[in-house]
């Protein structure tokens, strides 16, 4: 029936819908309702003109997406010597990163395998005493580094009090109270 647009309508989406016809087909049943619905008006029915036009879209969106299938399809199938050339160093690049990232991941993973093993073999007892000794170290320079302090401090207070300048000038006098020459 030519004139009943519904069922033009159902024929054209049956149509891309079916793999095994072809678009012809369901362009001639979308055409044919385009003709029936130019002797209607929009105004009286616009269901059917908002049906017509999104099955002309998907049409020509699926005769699109097959010629570029078919381009991509053709392109793998005649690759150029260059084409083959800049898809093997493509599949090297990724494969070389892919490599690099992988073997970070082991790295990592190995230095910590290694770093547990080895904390398992350690007499804990032995670092803490190591830890200890060291502390007790640091304390005592920290004392004898207030003790520097505070003796230089005398010092300088000694010497003020003489009528000194400096310790330097302290130093470098003679027993007679001169100051030598020597520097």
């Amino acid at each position: 029936d030519r004139e009943n647009i519904k069922a033009l309508c159902r024929a054209a989406h049956a149509a891309m819908r079916d793999p095994a016809s072809t678009y012809e087909e369901s362009d001639l049943a979308i055409s044919a309702a385009e003709e029936v619905l130019e002797k209607l008006s929009p105004k009286d029915h616009p269901k059917p003109f908002i049906e017509v036009r999104r099955l002309r879209h998907d049409l020509t969106k699926r005769k699109r997406q097959y010629k570029q299938q078919q381009k991509e399809m053709s392109k793998k199938m005649f690759l150029s010597q260059e084409d083959a050339d800049q898809k093997l160093a493509k599949e090297c690049l990724n494969g070389a990163e892919d490599d690099r990232e992988t073997k970070e991941k082991q790295d990592n993973s190995i230095l910590k395998r290694y770093w547990n093993a080895f904390m398992e073999t350690q007499d804990m007892d032995r670092w803490k005493r190591y830890w200890r000794t060291l502390n007790i170290q640091l304390f005592i320079m920290f004392l004898f580094s207030l003790w520097q302090k505070q003796h230089f401090a005398s010092m300088r207070k000694y010497a003020s009090d003489d009528g000194h300048d400096s310790p330097q000038e302290l130093s470098t006098q003679n027993e007679g109270g001169e100051h030598s020459s020597e520097f």
